[in-house]
C-alpha cells in the first residue's frame, strides 16, 4: 500500500517552506513549494495534489483568495490554512470557504 502524499506547501517566507518540505519528505512524501498564490496556481495545473498547507498573509494573492481559487477548480484537494496572525474571524471564514483546517505557525 502506497502511503505517499503529493503536498503542496504555499508561504512567502523561505525558512517555512524549506522546514516544510524537508519534515514532510523525511516521512517519504512528494513536496513542492511556492511562493506566491500565483506559482501555486501554475504548479497546480501542471500536478496533482492532495493537500495544500497555505499560509494566510502573503503579497498580491493571500491564503483566501488562494483558497477560494483551490476549491472553485479543485475542490477535492485538502487545503490547511496556516498563520502566525491567527483569528477567530480569518478562522472562521477560512473554513467557510472550505479550508480542512486552520493552524497557527509556532
Amino acid at each position: 500500500m502506497d502511503t505517499k502524499i503529493r503536498i503542496m506547501i504555499v508561504d512567502d517566507e523561505m525558512i517555512v517552506r524549506q522546514s516544510l518540505l524537508t519534515w514532510f519528505e523525511k516521512y517519504g512524501h512528494e513536496v513542492e513549494t511556492a511562493a506566491s498564490g500565483l506559482e501555486a496556481l501554475e504548479k497546480l495545473e501542471q500536478k496533482p495534489f492532495q493537500i495544500m498547507f497555505v499560509d494566510i498573509k502573503m503579497p498580491g494573492m493571500d491564503g483566501l483568495e488562494l483558497l477560494e481559487k483551490v476549491k472553485q477548480e479543485y475542490p477535492e484537494i485538502l487545503v490547511v490554512i496556516i498563520t502566525a496572525y491567527g483569528s477567530i474571524e480569518t478562522a472562521v471564514t477560512a473554513m467557510r470557504a472550505g479550508a480542512s483546517d486552520y493552524l497557527l505557525k509556532p
